[in-house]
């Protein structure tokens, strides 16, 4: 959503992270109690928040962030794979399966 759109619906620019995390505990799962912290940008070891804040991101080992955020590397595999398939089924083995593990292994 664009961001004057969702600053005109929080009705004030300083509750954005309380706006966001109204719409989060409205519509997701609650399958875990999330961080209260509203992530709009990041980079390497570091986050922002969507009013300004910076943070250093200490999930090292969830998903993908065993690599950091926005690695070369895994951009590049991304965006190499994007352009073949994007879904697939999860018993079946992928290309960006073998992407992934190589980038490990350097």
């Amino acid at each position: 959503m664009h961001e004057k759109v969702v600053v005109r619906m929080a009705k004030d620019k300083e509750n954005l992270s309380k706006y966001y995390l109204e719409l989060d505990k409205k519509w997701t799962a609650h399958n875990y109690k999330p961080i209260p912290v509203v992530i709009k940008k990041a980079n390497g070891i570091w986050v922002w928040d969507v009013d300004g804040k910076k943070y250093m991101d200490c999930l090292s080992a969830y998903s993908s962030q065993n690599f950091g955020h926005l690695h070369p590397k895994l951009i590049k595999a991304l965006k190499k794979q994007a352009k073949q398939v994007i879904v697939h089924l999860k018993e079946k083995q992928s290309k960006a399966k073998q992407i992934i593990y190589s980038i490990n292994k350097n």
